[in-house]
């Protein structure tokens, strides 16, 4: 009887063992699952910001041309689609990129008034010129009109 309850008890052991380790395989397995799923995401958002980065790039290098060329070729790529480091050089493009819209709107504020100036500039100097030829056709007008009278 003592050998059958040691037999169930190492049993019963063994099967909490069994089971344990494949609580533990599962929550290892979610893990991967999970980071399998962000790296795809990871994936996916750096092939969508290559182009932005690019064409960044090639304007940045047109405005600063001292900031143009820094950081490497993004084209090389690794089995699952970017590479590490290249993954650390778009991330860090991204960094340095820092926007800050309200310098933006400013900028797009202060063209639109200097476009508004300009164009009523541009109006008050028509209407001048509108005015002087106007000026200029009656004095031909009315030299032509004298002339008929003689």
């Amino acid at each position: 009887v003592s050998t059958q309850s040691t037999g169930e008890t190492s049993w019963k052991e063994t099967l909490n063992s069994v089971v344990k380790q494949q609580e533990r395989y599962k929550d290892r397995m979610s893990v991967v699952e999970k980071m399998r799923a962000e790296t795809q995401y990871l994936i996916t958002l750096v092939k969508q910001l290559t182009p932005f980065i690019h064409n960044y790039k090639a304007v940045s290098a047109k405005i600063h041309p001292n900031l143009g060329g820094s950081s490497g070729s993004l084209n090389s790529q690794s089995r699952n689609g970017q590479s590490v480091d290249n993954m650390s050089q778009i991330i860090q493009t991204i960094k340095e990129i820092n926007p800050d819209s309200d310098q933006r709107i400013a900028a797009i504020e202060q063209a639109e008034r200097e476009k508004s100036e300009n164009k009523k500039n541009k109006n008050s100097q028509l209407e001048e010129d509108l005015v002087k030829q106007k000026g200029k056709l009656r004095s031909v007008v009315n030299s032509s009109e004298d002339i008929s009278l003689l």
